[in-house]
């Protein structure tokens, strides 16, 4: 099927511009996930470096070896995957004590003081058991507002997680800010840094949890209108530049086009001025095709000049031909056919003799007076 430089043309400029369209939404989407992504870590890890420099370190090795000692003595540890289950309870109900202690007060009081004025979700402290079978992190501390986890929940993963290998190989690094999506938080970015006491030991992590569920819904919302805004200005360009490529491409070479296919559909001959009549003015290749073309329409009429005066010439000389002819056979005098007519008209019989001609009668005829008629 063919189609025409205007189809071709639109539906290049329509899968092109629909690739950039994909192309920019998805590299702008990416760019701003990024960006969003990285500054969500960048705070969590600030906001956790504050916290582990405004507590007290005495306050919080007196903190963490009260918790780790009934830990460690407690029988039967039960993790957070049993969260409100009889056992779980009975496990948290062993630290109730803790809640009592001043120390405990004084450090959820500064952990508060960090939280709100950081517009975090949660601050907590955590200490670790890491052997060769599990990784258990125990709360010591949690300063959420809403449901704070009890003190002595274990989050407990299976020693394949890549950083708890880490923690345990260099555990003065902490966690980097990483990011998590489950059914029960959403989008949750976390980090850990490494509280130490007076003499250089790591004695638990100060940990911090930044919800990104409102900000990926504005993110979300923002893509949609970068999505909208981008279709609406690849819209304007597109028009722009269908409305530039018809006027300075399409247009013109379909002039020439129907000009070069009409050129001679009339059969009519001779002079013609339809590539004259053009006005192409593009400045580009189209132009000069244009001209060439004028160019090629003047030479062929300058042929057709040329060749109506090269007929009539020859006309005229042929009928001189024909007169010349007609002279040189006939007597000036009496306008009778002279020796040459009777020369030719001998040659004549012979040739249809040759061919079998033999039906054919002689005349003589003696004329006096020949000079005087």
């Amino acid at each position: 099927m063919k189609h025409s430089i205007r189809t071709k043309f639109g539906l290049m400029l329509f899968i092109t511009t629909f690739i950039l369209s994909l192309f920019l939404i998805l590299i702008s989407s990416m760019i701003l996930r990024s960006a969003i992504n990285e500054f969500y870590k960048s705070r969590a890890r600030e906001t956790a470096n504050v916290l582990a420099a405004v507590l007290d370190p005495v306050e919080v090795k007196e903190l963490n070896d009260a918790v780790m000692d009934i830990y460690y003595r407690s029988e039967k540890k039960v993790t957070s995957n049993e969260w409100g289950s009889d056992d779980f309870n009975a496990y948290v109900g062993q630290f109730a004590s803790i809640y009592d202690t001043p120390v405990y007060s004084s450090i959820l009081e500064d952990m508060k003081k960090v939280q709100d004025n950081s517009d975090v979700s949660c601050v907590y402290l955590y200490a670790t058991d890491l052997t060769e079978d599990y990784s258990n992190y125990i709360y010591v501390i949690d300063a959420d507002n809403a449901e704070p986890c009890p003190v002595g929940t274990i989050d407990s993963y299976e020693w394949a997680d890549e950083q708890a290998q880490a923690l345990k190989e260099h555990p003065e690094l902490g966690f980097d800010s990483y990011i998590t999506r489950t059914e029960e938080y959403g989008w949750l970015v976390s980090t850990m840094v490494p509280v130490f006491s007076a003499d250089g030991e790591v004695l638990l992590y100060s940990s911090v949890d930044i919800s990104m569920n409102t900000v990926r819904t504005y993110q979300n919302y923002f893509t949609g209108i970068l999505v909208a805004v981008s279709l609406a200005i690849l819209l304007v360009i597109s028009i722009i530049s269908a409305r530039v490529i018809n006027s300075n491409i399409v247009v013109p070479v379909t002039k020439l086009s129907n000009t070069a296919q009409n050129y001679w559909a009339s059969g009519e001959s001779g002079v013609r001025s339809d590539f004259m009549n053009l006005d192409i003015n593009t400045n580009d290749e189209i132009e000069i095709l244009s001209k060439s073309m004028q160019k090629m329409e003047s030479d062929i009429n300058e042929y057709f000049l040329t060749l109506d005066a090269t007929r009539q010439e020859l006309s005229s000389v042929r009928e001189e031909s024909e007169t010349m002819k007609v002279l040189a056979q006939r007597d000036a005098l009496t306008g009778i056919r002279n020796k040459t007519a009777y020369d030719n008209e001998i040659r004549q019989l012979e040739w249809r003799l040759a061919d079998g001609f033999t039906e054919f009668g002689i005349a003589m005829a003696d004329l006096n007076d020949l000079n005087r008629i």
